[in-house]
């Protein structure tokens, strides 16, 4: 059975006023949870979440509405994470974001950063971030993408769409011990059947599958680089082993004949992965060491506990390398900070990730 980590309905509402935007929102997450419910009863198919994306902001419309409508929806409909409010540097509405993210449990936001000069001002919001909100909060820095990963998703196009992506962990273990690729491959054509198949069900368009592999807990990133590249994670080697695994990826990507959409880069999101969060705790790796690797094949810095009280002067340095990154590799990059007030090198409870350790940036 493909397991399916994330499902994407990207919308594109033409109105944002108070009624019209509701009564759009209740039409689409009603029409597109019951197409799902009836698609997932129909075909063998395990679906991690289910996730609404948004497009920008219009400036006109008040945040905190936006952000009330969209959860009491999310709750009726049972949709798991709904990328909801997406900013640009210079919106002023930017010191609002962390009350909301604070409050509404579903609601997912992205900042967009182009101008260098607005780093400094951008990376003030973490001043005001506490814990899982900041799980909620992504830093984009480089070209538009669509892709099903929270929470950058947004819709850019004039039409809407699903975009999707598998978990394949297991199966890219498999490649590296056995030196084939039949089960990512079977996996990658399940992934883009069923996401043809639904999107024909459901009446919306399919913009494609996502390849990037992401852990989870104990479905672990971290242990398939090491498979890789025969080195515990933040030791020489590791960078090999990053570009190795995407090397295979994109070899079956080509071999498939999937349309692919996204990021299609390893993620790293330290919260999210066992083995990652072992390795952090042994002192192996460290944020620069994070940052280095997105040199050849991982989308961002993902995910990362940080010590408060922060330095807003050195997070914005860190958004002008990604921003540099970026540039140099021509892609889209992320940034998810998690600032908690503990001690560097300490353990923290954190909501559905467990326990965490915390870096110091």
């Amino acid at each position: 059975m493909n397991h399916i980590r994330a499902l994407t309905c990207f919308l594109n509402p033409r109105k944002w006023s108070t009624n019209e935007f509701k009564n759009y929102l209740e039409e689409r997450f009603s029409r597109f949870r019951e197409a799902l419910d009836l698609f997932l009863k129909k075909y063998s198919v395990k679906l991690w979440s289910f996730r609404i994306a948004l497009p920008y902001t219009p400036h006109s419309v008040n945040l905190e509405d936006v952000a009330k409508f969209v959860e009491e929806l999310a709750e009726i409909y049972d949709i798991d994470f709904v990328s909801t409010i997406h900013l640009k540097e210079e919106d002023p509405r930017i010191t609002s974001l962390a009350s909301i993210l604070e409050n509404y449990e579903k609601i997912f936001a992205s900042i967009k950063v182009d101008n260098a000069n607005e780093a400094l001002r951008v990376s003030k919001i973490y001043d005001s971030i506490e814990g899982f909100a900041g799980a909620k909060l992504a830093i984009h820095v480089g070209p538009e993408l669509i892709t099903p990963y929270f929470p950058l998703a947004k819709n850019m196009l004039s039409t809407e769409g699903i975009a999707l992506t598998p978990f394949i962990i297991n199966e890219l273990k498999t490649a590296i011990k056995d030196g084939v690729l039949s089960e990512l491959i079977k996996v990658f054509k399940e992934t883009e059947d069923y996401g043809i198949k639904f999107s024909k069900e459901a009446s919306i368009n399919y913009f494609g599958v996502d390849t990037s592999p992401s852990p989870w807990m104990e479905l672990s990133i971290a242990e398939v680089v090491e498979l890789a590249s025969g080195s515990c994670f933040g030791e020489y080697g590791t960078h090999w082993g990053i570009s190795r695994i995407m090397g295979l990826i994109r070899e079956t990507a080509v071999k498939t004949g999937i349309r692919t959409t996204g990021f299609n880069e390893i993620m790293l999101p330290l919260a999210e992965d066992n083995l990652l969060k072992v390795r952090a705790i042994e002192g192996r790796y460290g944020i620069k060491d994070l940052l280095s690797y997105i040199s050849v094949c991982v989308s961002g810095l993902d995910m990362v506990p940080v010590a408060k009280p922060l330095n807003y002067k050195v997070i914005a340095k860190l958004i002008l390398d990604l921003k540099s990154l970026a540039e140099v590799k021509g892609r889209s990059l992320g940034l998810r900070l998690i600032p908690v007030s503990a001690d560097s090198g300490s353990i923290v409870e954190l909501k559905m990730f467990g326990k965490v350790p915390v870096l110091k940036l």
